[in-house]
């Protein structure tokens, strides 16, 4: 899983999402970091089903945290996660394709801790080299 989620922060370096945020950080991000930023989260690693092409199917979760007093901000700026990752194909070492697909979206919500975020839920689906 490491060599994926370094892929994940590549791609994530490589799209507009990355000028527009202050960093992707694993959840959860770095104390009094600067809002706006993008976290994951590994919901799941273990392998789901499994067919003739698709061996594992790790489920992440993608966050936007802003902290403007309206959700404007963060609403924009999932549109530009979901441009990053809604069925992003890219390669990483040892696996032949990796794909992504947006299953589940929940926000904006307002932050506890003030803020807005929006997450949503991306199945990784990897096949890996033979």
């Amino acid at each position: 899983m490491e060599k994926l989620f370094e892929a994940l922060v590549t791609r994530y370096n490589a799209c507009a999402i990355a000028g527009s945020t202050n960093g992707f950080w694993a959840h959860p991000a770095p104390e009094k970091k600067a809002r706006p930023y993008v976290t994951w989260l590994a919901v799941s690693n273990a392998p789901g089903e499994t067919s003739d092409s698709w061996e594992e199917r790790p489920l992440i979760q993608l966050s936007v945290f802003s902290a403007d007093e309206e959700p404007n901000e963060v609403i924009q700026l999932f549109g530009l996660l979901k441009a990053a990752f809604d069925k992003a194909r890219f390669t990483v070492d040892g696996m032949d394709l990796v794909y992504m697909r947006r299953e589940a979206d929940r926000g904006p919500l307002a932050d506890p801790d003030g803020g807005w975020m929006y997450s949503g839920d991306w199945r990784i689906m990897v096949a890996k080299a033979k």
